[in-house]
């Protein structure tokens, strides 16, 4: 899965796989200020976002993601409408 949310546990989530050599992931909301967007550290290449009170538009699913390497850089770019 490159992305999906739900509760485990009873804590809303929205969580993923990234690839070796993904650092972190940014997410980016419709609504949000541009910036101020969200991002999660990957560990073992899986990345979970804690999303308080269920407050993310969409149940948690940007409008556009993106993978960072160790040094900052630029992965990939992953949009949806």
């Amino acid at each position: 899965h490159t992305l999906s949310s739900g509760a485990p546990g009873g804590v809303p989530v929205v969580y993923g796989l990234a690839p070796d050599g993904v650092r972190s992931v940014t997410f980016y909301y419709p609504g949000r200020h541009p910036g101020h967007p969200l991002t999660a550290l990957v560990i073992s290449n899986v990345y979970v976002l804690h999303d308080p009170g269920d407050r993310l538009p969409d149940y948690g699913f940007p409008t556009k993601l993106i993978w960072h390497a160790v040094n900052g850089h630029v992965i990939k770019t992953i949009t949806w409408p």
